[in-house]
C-alpha cells in the first residue's frame, strides 16, 4: 500500500496537461475529425419530434428506436476513438513514447483491451451503485415516517451524494487498470489496482477535486460563455458551435482523465514519485 501526495499529484496532473496540450493535440486530432464527423451525420440523421409525431404513438416509438441506434452508433465510435487517444497518451506520459503517424488511428489490441476494461470498470461501479442505492428508499421511507416529506427528501439527497462518492472512488481504483493495460503490463489487474490504492480514499478525493476545480471548472465557465455567445448567432452557429464544444469537452476529459490514470499507476503500480 502506497502513500499518495494529492497535492503534487493533482499540481503535476495540472502541468502535465498545460505544457503538454499542443502534443496531446497532435497525438488526438485524426479520430477527433473521425468523432466529428460521425457526430454530425447523427445530428443529421436524428429524428425531429414533430406535433403530428407526437399524435402516433407507433411512428413515435419506430423514431425512439432509430434515435437509439443513432446513439448507439456515434457513442462506441466515440468510446473506441477516445480509448484509442488515452493509449497513445498513457503511453506518452508513462514512457515517453510519442506516437507516430501510423499509429495516430492506432485500432491494435491494447486498444481493444482498453475499451473492454473501460467497460469492466463501470459494471463494477454500476454494481455497486446499485447495492449503496438500495438503503436510499428505507433511509427516506423512515426519515419521512419520523419527521416528515422534508426530513425523507434530505436524508434521501444525502444517501445520494454518498452513494455517488463511493463510486466515484470504486471507479477511480479499478481504472488504475487501465494505463498497465496501455503499456502492456498483461499481469497487472483490478484485484492489484485496488490493493496498491488502498488506504488511500480521502486523498483520492482531494486529488480529484482539485484537477476538477483546476481545468473542469474553468472550461465550464468558456463552454457557458461561448454557448452564449453563439446563440446570439443564431441557431446555425448555436449548433455547430456545440457540436466543436461537444468533441472538445470529450476529449479533453479524455486527456486529463488520461493523465490522471497515469500518475496514479506511476504511483502506485510503479512506486514513482510525483
Amino acid at each position: 500500500m502506497s502513500s499518495f501526495r494529492a497535492i503534487p499529484a493533482a499540481f503535476y496532473v495540472l502541468g502535465t496537461v498545460a505544457t503538454h496540450i499542443d502534443q496531446a493535440l497532435r497525438m488526438s486530432w485524426p479520430w477527433l475529425l473521425v468523432a466529428a464527423g460521425v457526430r454530425l451525420v447523427a445530428l443529421l440523421l436524428m429524428p425531429v419530434l414533430t406535433d403530428e409525431l407526437a399524435a402516433d404513438s407507433t411512428a413515435l416509438i419506430g423514431q425512439a428506436w432509430d434515435a437509439l441506434w443513432l446513439y448507439l452508433l456515434y457513442s462506441s465510435v466515440y468510446t473506441v476513438a477516445f480509448a484509442s487517444i488515452a493509449v497513445n497518451w498513457h503511453r506518452y506520459v508513462l514512457e515517453e513514447e510519442a506516437p507516430g503517424v501510423m499509429d495516430l488511428l492506432r485500432l491494435d489490441a491494447p486498444v481493444w483491451r482498453y475499451v473492454w476494461n473501460i467497460v469492466l470498470t463501470y459494471i463494477g461501479g454500476g454494481v455497486i451503485f446499485g447495492a449503496a442505492i438500495l438503503p436510499i428508499a428505507i433511509v427516506a421511507r423512515n426519515a419521512a415516517a419520523a419527521g416528515g416529506e422534508r426530513l425523507g427528501l434530505m436524508a434521501a439527497g444525502a444517501t445520494v451524494i454518498t452513494a455517488v462518492v463511493l463510486v466515484g472512488l470504486v471507479v477511480l481504483r479499478l481504472a488504475i487498470k487501465l494505463p498497465a493495460v496501455a503499456v502492456d503490463r498483461s499481469g497487472y489487474g483490478f484485484f492489484q489496482a485496488w490493493l496498491d490504492s488502498g488506504g488511500n480514499n480521502v486523498r483520492l478525493l482531494g486529488f480529484f477535486i482539485m484537477v476538477l476545480a483546476g481545468i473542469g471548472l474553468p472550461f465550464l465557465l468558456i463552454e457557458a460563455a461561448a454557448l452564449y455567445l453563439l446563440s446570439l448567432a443564431g441557431e446555425g452557429a448555436l449548433t455547430a458551435g456545440g457540436l466543436v464544444l461537444e468533441i472538445a469537452g470529450a476529449w479533453l476529459i479524455t486527456i486529463v482523465g488520461a493523465t490522471m490514470l497515469s500518475v496514479l499507476y506511476a504511483v502506485f503500480a510503479e512506486g514513482r514519485d510525483v
